[in-house]
């Protein structure tokens, strides 16, 4: 016996089908990544904020742990913290590839830029900055939390 299906219950069928793959698909990317994450981190300890975002959308997000232990402050989803040593990599990239144009030269002193060294700094070179060795301390404001 042959029976005919309405187009409508397939596109339901279909439609159903396709929730529940999403659904059941980003629980488990869900559950994967909190998995993750507490193999590091936890509620009472410094802490961290996640997003993951696919197409431009995210598709996970998270705050867990603590941005200031003496305080007891969890951290939020909009928490601010300082950038800290994540841009050193990047600005070195930066002067690398500006090195590769031949805009600079590592070997040049830091002076021929900052103007406030070009006496206290004309032994000191970009080649210095890159790799820390220059002598010069961290001038990083401390952020205070609020």
């Amino acid at each position: 016996m042959y029976i005919k299906h309405k187009p409508t219950n397939n596109f339901f069928t279909t439609l159903t089908f396709i929730c529940i793959t999403y659904f059941s698909f980003s629980q488990s990317y869900e559950s994967k990544i909190d998995a993750i994450i507490a193999l590091q981190f936890s509620a009472n300890k410094p802490g961290i904020t996640i997003l993951v975002a696919k197409d431009g959308k995210a598709i996970y997000q998270k705050a867990i742990g603590k941005s200031n232990l003496e305080l007891n402050i969890p951290i939020e989803l909009n928490s601010v913290f300082q950038i800290g040593s994540i841009t050193k990599q990047f600005t070195a990239v930066s002067i690398l590839m500006l090195a590769e144009q031949g805009k600079l030269s590592i070997a040049d002193e830091i002076g021929k830029y900052i103007p406030e060294y070009t006496e206290i700094g004309k032994d000191i070179t970009i080649h210095h900055l890159l790799n820390h060795t220059s002598g010069i301390k961290n001038r990083t404001p401390v952020c205070k939390v609020q």
